[in-house]
């Protein structure tokens, strides 16, 4: 066995054995295949993404070896067999671990598995929780009366129920692996499946023979499991004995009632240091209270300075918390979720919480998630405060816009976590809203690792989309939570007046003697990289492939080195990796080094002290700042409450001047239509951010994707709402104004898109996609000619688009087949390319595989939602636009019938009772007359269709065209004036319909509507974009951008591409003039 689990062992360690048994052993005279360890050796950082000199020398150090050396012993063990230079000393090998292993394979084998015993995965580590009973036993045992204190049993098997289910999440996929395996081979017994899975079990671990191949099979897991085990034990050892020592003073402090220690629950949260985690105490009286296993002076300061603003008078007060600090650990009192009991509490908690915002912000701190609040009636209790003074490592990044806005954004209060905030986003944006305002179940963006099918001979890990927890950070009353979109104002209120008091205080705080300094030399936690991004490679090591050999698990987990990061730093990381932790960090706020999880000291890692940081952060707190970060707070509370109601309709405020369409408003001559425009242009360029070089340019606002996600952040690079959009608008504002600021600025926002839309992403969408920047590319060039690295990206999209055509699950015309078919066919207008005719007609013959067919009727769900639309943006008549136009072209009739029968969903949702075709999820909707749903977008889709279509289906066409333009003059306008569902969206139709049908009153109608947006403009100084609570915008579909096209639509007619209809360029230029 010892053979074969020394497999179990590390680079390092392999060299100390030979080191230890050999000295002034020659690398050299190893017998080994020179040409092969070079291929090794490459392979090996090829797998770990290790491609320059400086790195691999960097790795090289890190082992305390050189090249020779490491191909030599990556060669030694190649194909699982050892070189038989280590026979002779592998018999003398003495490890912790490897006793460990030893002595729990011997009392599992003393005491044999009972009949009554559960025969479930648990079996596989049962040696483990046997050696680590009898540890824990003997050490209280070794203790004067602690039968006074703690009850043994109770305390003992709650901490190893943590225990043994730790363990068979480290080796659960190799058992599952040996269980399909066993499976495969008709090695199972039994007539279900769940009589089989015991046969398993009975075959494979209840027998000590088999239980050692097992864990000489999968040597690292035996290893893991063991080292595991002794940390665990360990760490609850020194938990016991610190309640033992500290016993009185947590009872006089907490206010607790005497009692015995019944009960702990290890694993709150992330295992740190050695395996050291958060653990609630019970005791046999019902109270409870936390022991936290790392510095909490912070948390202690921070309890003195919350006194501190109380005491100058902030109201409400801010409560306090208990807190224990001793030297490396603590204690705190636990804080349980209880709910309000009035409407005026939930105000005040809210209040408190934008206090408590403002609060964190100058302290720079961060992490503060949806875990780290608890909802203690009208008081909102911080539990977790160790990122506070939170330093940054700052390295050379490239050039960018999007850095720059995030630095902006990191270093406001969003930068704290505790406002609404994206998390772990896909490559089509969706992500996870984790912040502390929100505590509602989502499901992941991305597939988990899932067991399923659990004791039965289908058990298996799948990968699946699954619902995070609740938290309990909400207040409730009556049993309802109490969002923090309905109390927005109450937030901003109370980060403005704590805001407000540290102006007021500002110089008593910078003295020497304040509260602030002193957290001067108080440890704080330094976050280098997310837990995300740790926890997948913990869970990647735990598959059987790096089970085996010790050194695959090192070749995958040397992937951590391609980073920015200190080397120093990286070491740290790899050895906590390696011990299955969470790599840890602290420092102090008024020093330049860091200290890991070993309390090894890092020298001069960070520029700056974080103290010096939050100094210059108080004082440049202006009332400029806090207008400017109040607006930020209630755009991400409101944008993360009401994102996905986006489309809803709204009506006006009670003091809101409603314009009816009977409101006749001052004559305005086209010109102002132009002007206006150009005053957006400029609010544009005035809010820009660019980058270093001015080379890009983005903006901080609200992206909505396609799930209807609204958050705050630098602008996404799409058509819709991002940096693709507003590149558009300003470049056809640059060329009907002649102004070349806004052609700069516009193609500096295009550089950003080109940089944000990588080459291979796999998202075809028209609005959010690769098909949204191969439309705004065809645009450009027709405003300034021809630019060969446009060219050739346009190729490569399309070469993109072609391989992506079975990610699409959205088939629309917004995140879909039908918008890329508009665009790829006027890239074929434009080009004549077969090749893009080629890929629509696939993206055609998608969308026929994927049509529902009921009856005569064909319609489409997708992955987003289950019941069809019927709409243009979402929904069947912007796919007929799409099918009856690749029809035309490519004579093809099967699209043209699909076409037709999608038509007949049309015909279904017609309601003669309302003059509005009706989705079925959102029938309360009768009124929708926008782009995305309803009227307005249908009788686009409509008229788009009519020139394609037999002239036996004109009439009816027709007269479903003027119902949709009456229902849209009753329902679609002085809502908002965004062009995705506002009066300045639904005037394309009556000018589109109007210049299709001859009806001239339409279009003069279109433009009466733009004057009537233009005088609300005028009045108030802005424009209800299409946000909830008009939330500021710059997108081109929600916001300022496409509210501007329109206009300059309305002064030009017939100059400028419907953009809502994804019209072709109408302007050809022959050479481009501008930078790329």
């Amino acid at each position: 066995m010892k053979e074969q689990i020394m497999r179990a062992l590390f680079l390092q360690e392999r060299k100390n054995l030979f080191d230890q048994a050999f000295q002034d052993f020659n690398y050299k005279n190893w017998k080994q295949d020179k040409e092969k360890t070079t291929e090794l050796i490459d392979e090996w950082f090829k797998f770990a993404l290790i491609s320059t000199e400086s790195k691999k020398e960097a790795r090289f150090k890190a082992l305390s070896m050189n090249e020779e050396i490491f191909g030599a012993l990556i060669q030694s063990t190649e194909n699982l067999k050892w070189d038989e230079n280590y026979l002779t000393v592998i018999k003398e090998y003495q490890a912790d671990w490897f006793q460990v292993l030893e002595e729990a394979l011997k009392m599992n084998e003393n005491q044999p598995v009972l009949q009554n015993e559960s025969r479930t995965m648990d079996i596989l580590v049962r040696p483990f929780i046997i050696w680590s009973r009898n540890q824990l036993k003997q050490h209280l045992c070794n203790i004067d009366n602690t039968q006074d204190f703690i009850l043994h049993e109770s305390t003992i098997n709650s901490v190893l129920h943590t225990l043994s289910f730790q363990l068979t999440q480290i080796a659960g996929r190799s058992f599952v692996l040996e269980l399909n395996i066993a499976k495969a081979l008709g090695e199972l017994e039994g007539l279900t499946p769940e009589e089989r899975f015991i046969s398993f079990i009975e075959k494979k671990f209840v027998g000590h023979k088999q239980l050692v191949s097992f864990f000489s099979e999968y040597a690292v897991i035996a290893r893991t499991l063991a080292e595991r085990t002794m940390l665990f034990v360990n760490v609850t050892k020194e938990t016991l004995d610190r309640y033992l020592l500290n016993r009185s003073m947590i009872i006089d402090t907490f206010s607790l009632h005497s009692s015995e220690l019944i009960r702990i629950d290890a694993g709150f949260g992330d295992s740190h240091q050695q395996g050291r985690t958060v653990m609630r105490l019970y005791l046999a009286n019902g109270q409870s209270f936390m022991y936290k296993p790392k510095p909490l002076d912070i948390s202690l300061h921070f309890q003195e300075l919350i006194q501190w603003f109380n005491d100058k008078g902030f109201s409400p007060f801010l409560q306090r918390n208990s807190v224990i600090a001793l030297d490396g650990y603590g204690y705190e009192k636990f804080i349980e979720a209880k709910p309000c009991k009035t409407e005026e509490e939930i105000q005040c908690f809210y209040t408190r919480l934008g206090a408590l915002l403002a609060i964190i912000y100058v302290l720079d701190g961060t992490d503060f998630h949806f875990e780290n609040l608890i909802a203690f009636g009208e008081h909102p209790m911080l539990i977790d405060l160790e990122t506070l003074f939170h330093n940054q490592v700052y390295h050379n990044v490239p050039d960018s816009a999007d850095i720059e806005a995030q630095f902006k954004i990191c270093n406001s209060p969003l930068g704290t976590s505790l406002l609404p905030i994206l998390f772990h986003q896909d490559d089509k944006g969706f992500g996870l809203e984790l912040s502390g305002v929100n505590g509602e179940r989502q499901m992941t963006p991305y597939p988990v690792l899932s067991l399923v099918d659990v004791n039965t001979d289908n058990m298996r890990y799948i990968r699946k989309s699954q619902s995070t927890s609740t938290g309990n950070n909400r207040p409730s009353l009556e049993g309802e939570f109490k969002n923090a979109g309905d109390y927005t104002a109450e937030i901003v209120n109370g980060f403005q007046s704590l805001c407000s008091m540290l102006l007021q205080y500002k110089m008593d705080l910078l003295v020497p003697t304040s509260p602030l300094f002193s957290f001067n030399n108080t440890p704080v936690r330094i976050v280098l990289r997310s837990t995300q991004f740790y926890t997948n490679f913990l869970l990647e090591s735990r598959h059987p492939d790096y089970g085996r050999d010790a050194l695959n698990q090192e070749n995958l987990l040397d992937r951590i080195w391609f980073s920015w990061l200190d080397d120093r730093i990286i070491s740290s990381e790899l050895q906590d990796l390696r011990a299955g932790d969470i790599p840890y960090f602290i420092g102090t706020p008024n020093s330049l080094d860091l200290w890991d999880s070993y309390g090894r000291c890092i020298k001069d890692v960070f520029t700056r002290t974080s103290m010096s940081i939050v100094e210059d952060r108080l004082r440049s707190l202006s009332t400029d700042s806090i207008s400017l970060y109040s607006d930020w707070i209630s755009s991400s509370i409101a944008g993360s409450s009401l994102g996905k109601h986006v489309h809803k309709v709204h009506a006006p405020s009670q003091n809101e001047k409603v314009m009816t369409s009977d409101y006749s408003p001052k004559p305005l001559h086209s010109e102002n239509f132009l002007e206006t425009a150009k005053i957006l242009g400029d609010e544009l360029i005035e809010k820009s951010v660019f980058s270093q070089s001015k080379r890009y340019v983005t903006w901080i606002g609200m992206n909505l994707n396609y799930r209807g996600q609204l958050y705050l952040s630098a602008l996404s690079p799409g058509l819709y709402d991002g940096t693709a959009g507003i590149a558009l608008f300003l470049a056809y504002l640059g060329k009907i104004s002649k102004e070349e600021k806004y052609t700069n600025i516009a193609l500096a926002a295009l550089e950003t898109t080109l940089s944000k839309i990588p080459v291979h992403l796999k998202f075809p969408s028209a609005f959010y996609g690769q098909a949204s920047l191969l439309y705004t590319l065809s645009h450009f060039e027709s405003l300034l000619g021809f630019n060969d690295a446009w060219s050739k990206r346009k190729l490569d999209i399309i070469s993109n688009l072609e391989d992506s055509i079975d990610e699409d699950t959205f088939f629309d015309l917004l995140g879909g087949s039908a918008g890329v078919i508009h665009v790829l066919l006027n890239e074929y207008s434009l080009t004549k390319s077969v090749k893009t005719l080629e890929v629509a007609t696939q993206y055609g013959e998608h969308l026929l595989k994927h049509g529902e067919k009921n009856n005569e009727m064909i319609s489409w769900t997708s992955s987003v939602s289950p019941t069809p639309y019927v709409g243009f943006g979402h929904g069947s008549t912007g796919i007929a636009s799409a099918l009856f136009r690749l029809a035309a072209v490519t004579k093809n009739n099967c699209y043209y019938a699909t076409a037709e029968k999608a038509f007949a969903h049309l015909t279904e949702s017609y309601s003669p009772n309302y003059f509005n075709w009706i989705d079925q999820d959102i029938k309360e909707n009768h009124d929708l007359a926008n782009w995305c749903h309803g009227a307005s977008g249908i009788g686009i889709g409509l008229t788009l269709c009519m020139p394609y279509l037999n002239s036996s289906l004109i009439p009816d066409i027709v007269q479903n065209i003027e119902i949709a333009v009456n229902t849209t003059l009753k329902y679609g306008f002085n809502k908002s004036h965004c062009i995705c569902h506002g009066s300045l969206g639904n005037i394309e139709l009556l000018i589109l319909a109007g210049q299709a049908l001859n009806r001239p009153e339409w279009v003069a109608e279109a433009k009466k509507q733009g004057n009537i947006a233009l005088s609300y403009f005028f009045e108030h100084s802005k424009f209800k974009t299409g946000l909830p609570t008009a939330l500021d915008s710059q997108g081109l579909w929600l916001g300022l951008s496409g509210i501007g096209y329109q206009f300059m639509r309305l002064h030009s007619l017939t100059s400028l591409p419907s953009i809502l209809s994804l019209q072709e360029p109408l302007y050809k230029e022959s050479s481009c003039t501008k930078r790329p």
